[in-house]
């Protein structure tokens, strides 16, 4: 695995010298750093004061990502084992446009209850993230995982008649 040599791995892919699984670790590796890169308790550390919740919802992302990046690949393995990558990234497009709809969807229903729960004056409405952001969050990226993996499981050809 190369960590700098971006150049020798280029010429591996050339070659068609890089195995699946070790792409698979790349891209994996991408997806952690990522997430981790873009969470509130890295991103915003210095701006804003984190609560139990807002760290939460970082860990419930980085876990989710990992373990549901997992399924899929094993899920791709078990088919034809082939285009692992591509699949991931063209049909997980489709399924993260119905993933930010359901995240708007939840947005407008967590409105309304968090208004419910603390009232409907301002000044009882957490500013910070609560329970109900970890439950949507949850929520939400578990659907995208599910839903990619039974796509992924139809594109690999599981369960199909050749």
């Amino acid at each position: 695995m190369y960590f700098f040599r971006d150049r020798a791995l280029a010429e591996r892919f050339r070659k068609n010298e890089v195995p699946s699984w070790e792409r698979f670790r790349y891209y994996i590796l991408i997806l952690i750093l990522v997430t981790i890169i873009s969470t509130k308790t890295i991103a915003h550390y210095w701006a804003t004061q984190l609560n139990i919740w807002a760290i939460a919802i970082d860990a419930a992302m980085l876990v989710l990502t990992v373990i549901g990046t997992y399924l899929c690949y094993t899920t791709n393995s078990k088919g034809d084992g082939r285009e692992f990558i591509e699949r991931m990234v063209c049909i997980g497009f489709p399924v993260l446009v119905q993933m930010l709809l359901l995240t708007l969807v939840f947005s407008v229903l967590a409105t309304f209850i968090v208004g419910f729960v603390y009232g409907l004056d301002e000044g009882n409405i957490p500013a910070d993230e609560t329970i109900f952001d970890l439950i949507g969050v949850t929520f939400v990226i578990g659907y995208y995982y599910v839903r990619l993996n039974s796509s992924i499981r139809i594109a690999s050809g599981i369960g199909s008649n050749p």
